[in-house]
């Protein structure tokens, strides 16, 4: 376990919301995080990644694993 950057915080807790929102099949979720964060494709995808690893129905990620 790690830390968490603030960014990470960020988007993690982002992708909760837009999960709970049903705008997109989290598949999905890259365009949005990549619109919301002004992120290139490439850590969109690590940030995607990141969430559905450690994804949790608080949205709490001071820590996660990698």
């Amino acid at each position: 376990m790690r830390k968490t950057t603030n960014q990470e915080q960020e988007v993690l807790e982002f992708l909760n919301i837009l999960r709970d929102s049903g705008a997109t099949n989290m598949f999905g979720a890259v365009p949005y995080i990549k619109d919301e964060f002004d992120l290139d494709s490439k850590e969109s995808k690590r940030l995607l990644m990141l969430w559905m690893e450690n994804f949790n129905d608080k949205g709490k990620y001071d820590e996660v694993k990698e």
